[in-house]
């Protein structure tokens, strides 16, 4: 198994992390079974457009991830005027939800333009 295969499958271990919503009454941790859909990745033929379209995806969510943390913090601080603690758990929460969803949005029109290009050939 080469290294992209097992990196890109890797995300789907943070679908473990939904146990802790099954078992306990975090139920909020019932979110994570959506990771479990990158497993596909171990057994998913990788090609240099899989891999230039994934670390797009990742570079892109990088960047949402980046600046939603400091609008989140500036507003969670200056606007809201909560205690920093609080923003900081707060903008850290936030802008990982959002740069896991951009990431996901982002390779599914990938995978999407990708399938529909193989059947016009």
């Amino acid at each position: 198994m080469n290294k992209s295969k097992l990196m890109y499958g890797s995300l789907g271990l943070l679908s473990l992390l939904s146990l802790v919503g099954i078992f306990t009454d975090q139920k909020i941790f019932l979110c994570f079974f959506a990771f479990i859909i990158h497993f596909q990745y171990l057994f998913k033929e990788t090609d240099e457009m899989m891999e230039a379209y994934m670390n797009k995806s990742a570079m892109i969510s990088f960047y949402a991830n980046s600046i939603s943390f400091v609008l989140a913090m500036f507003i969670s601080l200056f606007v809201l005027n909560h205690e920093l603690y609080k923003s900081l758990i707060f903008s850290l929460a936030l802008s990982w939800s959002i740069s896991i969803l951009v990431y996901t949005i982002l390779i599914l029109n990938y995978e999407i333009r990708e399938k529909i290009g193989i059947k016009n050939d």
